[in-house]
This record gives structure tokens, sequence and C-alpha cells, in this order.
């Protein structure tokens, strides 16, 4: 058996292993599955953390109805965006956690149900990118919004070279979505070829 096979690699993990099926395989597998189990609890346990934090400053500036101090005209539209935001924060945490917590496996699982499982968690773990864009990201952008709009309008209807100073801000805030996004794809589609492994294995062991 090799040195340390990766646990986020099932195929190393069955390549690995004697011709014959082994305890060790199934140790491993079950491992896997376990490790694959908790990163996803812990990803959802901070986003729940992230998601109340905006949740928290969307109603702040519902009461407030801006953060930028008395802008005329801002303080009604200033509320609504945050009133939206606030709602989509909330419906956002309920959809992203909803039906992601599994029961564990079974301590007499065999190494069939393991692979089984492990896929499963892998799926969810791949799966959680969908809601995160639509129900965790978009969330935030859009109360970050509701936060700086105000301003920027200010600015353009006020002092327009004072909005040229915004641009690294703006800039900065686009880099970084886009490598959230970047990076979130990335992740899905190495989850989607562990998935690939793991089917690969399951003809193999048939």
């Amino acid at each position: 058996m090799g040195p340390n096979p990766s646990v986020n690699d099932p195929k190393s993990i069955w390549q690995s292993q004697p011709g014959e099926t082994s305890k060790v395989t199934l140790v491993l597998v079950r491992k896997a599955a376990r490790d694959m189990r908790a990163k996803t609890r812990r990803e959802l346990f901070g986003i729940a953390w992230v998601q109340l934090a905006f949740a928290i400053f969307a109603a702040v500036g519902l009461v407030k109805g801006s953060f930028a101090g008395d802008i005329k005209g801002a303080l009604w539209p200033g509320r609504t965006a945050f009133a939206a935001a606030l709602l989509w924060c909330i419906a956002g945490a309920l959809v992203y956690q909803r039906g992601m917590w599994t029961a564990p496996l079974a301590g007499d699982a065999g190494l069939e149900t393991g692979i089984a499982f492990l896929r499963r968690e892998i799926q969810r773990h791949r799966d959680l990118f969908h809601r995160w864009l639509a129900w965790v990201f978009c969330p935030i952008i859009f109360t970050l919004g509701a936060a700086v709009g105000p301003i920027v309008w200010y600015l353009a209807t006020t002092s327009p070279k004072l909005l040229w100073n915004t641009i690294p801000f703006f800039s900065g805030l686009a880099g970084w979505t886009v490598a959230m996004v970047f990076l979130r794809i990335r992740r899905r589609r190495e989850l989607q070829r562990e998935i690939d492994d793991l089917n690969e294995i399951e003809r193999e062991n048939r």
C-alpha cells in the first residue's frame, strides 16, 4: 500500500490496495466518507454564521434606512432594498441548510455500502455550489449593494468627480466576486472527478 493515500482521491485509495478487496480498503473508504461528511458540516456551519451576520446587517440597514447618513430621497428606497435583502438572507439560510444533515455511515456497512455513502456525501458537497450561488453569494452581493447604492447615487448626482475615488473599491469587489465563483467552479469539477472515480471503482469491483 502506498504511503498516506489521499482521502480526497478515491481512485488512489482503491489502486493502492492489493488485487483482492481488503479490510484496509473498507477502513479507508469509511474514513473518506466520514471526512467528507465532516467537511460538509463545517462548511454549512461556517456559511450559517455568514448568513446570520448579513441578515443582521440588513436588519440594521432596514431600521436606519441607509448607512450613508441622511441622503435626500434615499431613505425609503434604502429600507425597501434592505427589506428585500433581509428576506433573501433568511430564505437563503433556510434553503441552503435544508436536507443537508445526514445520518452517519453505519459501523457494520460493507464496502459497496461505504462507497455508495461516500459518493452521496461527495455529491452533497458538490451540489452545495448551486445553493451557494443563488442563496448565499447573491444575497450577500445584494445586501452590499443596498448599503453602497445610496452612496454611489449621491456621489453621481452631487460630486461625479468623487465617484472616481470608489473605483478601487468596486474593482476589488469585482475581482473578489470573480475569484470566489472561479474557486467554487474549480472545486465542483474536482468533486465531480471524484464521483467519476467512485463509479469506476464500483464497475471494477463488480
